[in-house]
Formats: C-alpha cells, sequence, structure tokens
C-alpha cells in the first residue's frame, strides 16, 4: 500500500500537499506497519507532502502513539474521521476566509437550533457534537488554537 500511494502522488500533477490516509478499517498495526507508515510520512515529507491519518482505531492508536509514530506526524495532522480531515485541508486552502465565514454562520445557526423549544435530546446532543467540532475548526484555521486534540 506505502508503494501505491508514494507511486500515485508521484504521478500526480500538482503535486498533492497532503495524503489523508484513512485508517478505519485498521483495527489493530504491527511492527511493520509502523515502520511502513513511518516510511511513508517521511518518503511525502521529501517530496513536500503532509501525511494525515484519520479514523484511527484504539489498537492501532495506541501501538502508533507508543511508538513515537504520532508525534513524528504531528497531532494536528490526525483527525478523529475522514470528513473531519476533510475539513482540516479545505480551511487552510485558498479562499478559506469565505469558508469561515460560512461556518461562523453554520455555528450561529447551530447554537440558535440547539436552544429551541421542541429540540429532542439527541438533537441537542447532535448539534453540541457540532458545535464542538466546528469551534475547535475555527480556531484552528484562525490561529486561535495551535493543535487539533487527538
Amino acid at each position: 500500500m506505502r508503494d501505491g500511494i508514494i507511486a500515485a502522488a508521484e504521478t500526480m500533477e500538482p503535486r498533492p500537499t497532503v495524503v489523508l490516509l484513512d485508517l478505519g478499517l485498521t483495527p489493530e498495526v504491527d511492527v511493520p506497519v509502523v515502520e511502513a507508515i513511518e516510511d511513508l510520512n517521511e518518503r511525502l515529507a521529501a517530496d513536500g507532502t503532509e501525511l494525515w491519518l484519520s479514523h484511527l482505531q484504539p489498537a492501532a492508536r495506541d501501538l502508533l502513539d507508543r511508538a513515537g509514530t504520532l508525534a513524528k506526524i504531528g497531532v494536528s495532522r490526525i483527525h478523529p474521521s475522514l470528513i473531519d480531515g476533510l475539513l482540516a485541508f479545505v480551511l487552510r486552502m485558498p479562499g478559506a476566509n469565505e469558508r469561515i465565514a460560512v461556518l461562523t454562520d453554520l455555528l450561529a445557526f447551530i447554537r440558535h437550533r440547539e436552544q429551541q423549544p421542541g429540540t429532542s435530546a439527541a438533537g441537542v446532543e447532535l448539534l453540541r457534537v457540532l458545535e464542538t467540532r466546528l469551534s475547535l475548526e475555527l480556531g484552528i484555521a484562525s490561529g486561535k488554537v495551535d493543535e487539533e486534540p487527538v
């Protein structure tokens, strides 16, 4: 898989700035997988591409953390889900100010909606999760938050 990702990145024009690797279907990793991810990170970095990870399962996250791999990649490049990684990427692209404005409006709507009578407990819970995530992403995008928690 590592070699396929490297080959794909090398053939793309323009070269990717980020490769987002979703590990949601990888419940556990072993030493060869850790080494492959570290090698992938180093080889992509040599070409100016960042490796981002998403959807780490607890056992995989634990071993990657103990091996120091997550620290090498950087905690701001580890995302809870694929959509979180995509959102973080979009917010750092040109035109992010417009996106930030839309997300700020969305955040205001979420805060307003969760206060409305008739919103179910499950609805309020979902809105609060969205509010927390959007607030974090907006903080990162505006430079008010240095890194995303893992």
